[in-house]
């Protein structure tokens, strides 16, 4: 397994601005949001300023009542401790810290996990935080393409839980078209139900993008045929 003491540190690209284009000002630390995550509810403690200056969703959601009031709890009971530390660590730092890769291991060693990396993708959109989102898809493309794998079970439920067609949706679907004509025995790891919906939109992906039609005459060829 990787050793959390080695890490490297993956870095959003450019300097981060506002809508307006301004870089953060972050002078006001006296405001401080409680956050809750998850069922057992953890809390952390972050600055309002902080929050609110990348994204939209804590400005909606820490709104102070009356000058002077203290802001709004956040309670996001559905999400995972694991993706809301990534979340947090990319708000401080505009980087999300990878563990070094042991040679030989395979993907189920890396970390932070896929699944915490699908599970942080998906609360990042949530969150409004599309710079995350992106550096996020990055992480988990050089790890696919480098092991020429996902965690299927996985990834399914996480294309589930996407629009088809964009980000997360639209790169689980090409990713995996890539790989499994390298990797046929991915395919015995479609067992469960939202892996064969899954399968089902790779295939008729597939189909889409090579013009195949039904009104094409099949031909026969030496394959088919049984040697006399």
């Amino acid at each position: 397994m990787s050793n959390p003491n080695n890490l490297k540190a993956i870095k959003m690209q450019g300097e981060v601005r506002d809508e307006t284009g301004e870089l953060p000002s972050l002078s006001n630390h006296t405001q401080i949001a409680p956050i809750f995550v998850g069922e057992e509810k953890k809390e952390w403690k972050i600055p309002v300023d902080l929050l609110c200056f990348h994204s939209s969703y804590f400005r909606s959601a820490l709104k102070v009542e009356f000058a002077g009031g203290k802001p709004n709890a956040v309670d996001l009971p559905a999400e995972k401790p694991e993706a809301f530390g990534l979340v947090v660590e990319s708000l401080y730092t505009h980087q999300i810290k990878v563990a070094d890769r042991i040679k030989g291991a395979n993907i189920s060693h890396e970390r932070p996990s896929f699944g915490t990396l699908l599970d942080t993708w998906i609360l990042a959109d949530y969150l409004d935080l599309p710079r995350l989102q992106n550096l996020l898809l990055k992480i988990m493309d050089e790890r696919a393409t480098y092991h020429m794998e996902v965690p299927i079970n996985e990834v399914s439920k996480a294309y589930m839980c996407t629009e088809e067609d964009l980000g997360l949706g639209r790169w689980i679907v090409d990713v995996l078209r890539w790989i499994i004509p390298q990797n046929h025995e991915l395919l015995e790891c479609f067992d469960e139900t939202p892996d064969l919906e899954l399968l089902k939109v790779i295939f008729l992906d597939t189909l889409q993008r090579h013009h195949v039609s039904a009104r094409e005459k099949f031909e026969l060829n030496d394959n088919h045929f049984i040697p006399e």
